[in-house]
């Protein structure tokens, strides 16, 4: 369903060769995630624990963070901030609702997106 995000992103930032996270509606984490609705994609950030990891990173979440409303963006993840256009400009802190015990839940190593129902290409 966030077929047009991912596209559109992955066309930006050829260097993101991982990029999916679709999951099983009878998956636990559902009550907490768009994995499940088909309305978010994980780009996963190559050498994310390196500067220039970390710094693609923020490259990508602030140009989906700009091309937001084309993207129909509901909110992003990365590097411990989320950031929600229908609650303001500003990243906030993250925390994952099983905790950040890891890399992958505190999203430091891929830059997550939701997208809102209804995104085109969906």
């Amino acid at each position: 369903m966030a077929k047009h995000g991912l596209q559109c992103i992955a066309s930006a930032f050829p260097q993101v060769k991982s990029m999916g996270g679709r999951r099983s509606s009878s998956d636990a984490s559902c009550r907490y995630s768009d994995h499940c609705t088909g309305y978010a994609v994980d780009f996963m950030v190559p050498r994310w624990n390196t500067t220039a990891g970390r710094e693609l990173g923020w490259r990508i979440a602030r140009w989906v963070q700009a091309n937001h409303k084309a993207l129909r963006v509901k909110y992003i993840i990365w590097d411990v901030k989320k950031w929600n256009p229908a609650a303001n400009d500003q990243w906030r802190p993250y925390i994952h609702p099983y905790g950040n015990q890891n890399p992958t839940l505190a999203h430091k190593d891929h830059v997550h997106v939701s997208f809102l129902s209804g995104a085109s290409g969906t």
